[in-house]
Formats: C-alpha cells, structure tokens, sequence
C-alpha cells in the first residue's frame, strides 16, 4: 500500500470444504489484531463485511481476522507500506526554503528513468 493511503477489502465466509456460508454476516463477530498498529489501522464496517485498512507508517504488518466465538477460525495476510519519495506527501515549504527528494526504491532504473516536474513552475521550481 502507498503511505498515506486507505484500501477496502471485502471479508467472506467459508467453511472447511470452501463453500460461502453467510451472504449476510450482519451480527457475526469479527476481531482484529495487527503486528504492528503504526503501519496500518484497521477498522469493520458496521456490518462486519468489509475491513478498511489505514496506512500509518511504512514498514510491514501482520493483519489477523478472527470470529471472536470461535478464535481457532482465523485468516493472517501480510499488508507491506511503502513509499518511494522520500520525503512522502504532503510536503510544507516556506517561500524560499529548499528541499531535497530521494526515490528510496529497489526496483532497478527506478532512478535513471524519474523526472521531476511541477504543474506550475510559477509556485515551485525543480532542478533535478
């Protein structure tokens, strides 16, 4: 996920042999736990059939649902936050002040094929 950004994520049911059991799960129990809550919050819907997942920091977190009356039914996935300027976004400036960007990425010609521009060169001049 991109820092600062949200995603939402549908939650179904399925019993052992993989077959839905609940198209409705108003009123089913769902808990969450996060290995780490600066990464990501997360928060039910008021119906419990959507997760809605916050970007807080980057780094990786665990994410676990589990029926609350039957714990040992659970589903774990991994969310990574990322970003790839640093510093991220939104970015606050005094008129005359400088700042220095960077693409933190592993992804190789990352650097060689970015451009910086801005949409009015009037407010904000870039020298790459």
């Amino acid at each position: 996920m991109p820092l600062g950004s949200s995603i939402k994520l549908p939650i179904k049911f399925y019993n052992e042999h993989a077959h839905l059991f609940a198209n409705n799960i108003e009123g089913v129990q769902v808990g969450i736990e996060l290995s780490h809550p600066r990464v990501v919050t997360a928060q039910l819907d008021q119906f419990n059939s959507t997760l809605i997942l916050q970007s807080e920091g980057s780094g990786e977190c665990n994410v676990v649902l589990y029926l609350i009356n039957n714990p040992a039914i659970f589903d774990v996935f991994r969310v990574k936050v990322a970003t790839i300027v640093q510093p991220s976004s939104p970015v606050l400036l005094h008129v005359g002040s400088d700042v220095n960007f960077k693409i933190v990425s592993d992804s190789p010609g990352m650097q060689e094929s970015t451009s910086w521009t801005s949409s009015n060169p009037k407010v904000l001049e870039i020298n790459s």
